[in-house]
């Protein structure tokens, strides 16, 4: 990773070295603390195995090779091995 940070600062060229990516807004537990649960997000579709696996393909072509895979609870979807895989 200090490899693409200095990289990304010779070249000039911003690169997103380090992402969050949220899965899912949803969550089997009822934290009160959380944001997973906020109205404005109740109207938001999760993203799509292939949305997903695309915006990963997308992020590492421009250098990222760290990701964090956030949600709600990304272990609630039935494609999360799918998606760690490709990761």
């Amino acid at each position: 990773m200090t490899w693409q940070v200095l990289l990304a600062k010779m070249l000039r060229f911003p690169r997103p070295v380090t992402t969050n990516l949220q899965l899912t807004k949803v969550c089997n537990i009822d934290c009160g603390y959380c944001f997973a649960d906020f109205d404005s997000l109740k109207k938001v579709k999760d993203p799509t195995t292939e949305e997903l696996i695309e915006t990963i393909d997308e992020l590492f072509k421009y250098g990222c090779r760290h990701m964090i895979l956030m949600g709600g609870e990304p272990l609630v979807r039935k494609d999360f091995g799918v998606i760690v895989d490709h990761v």
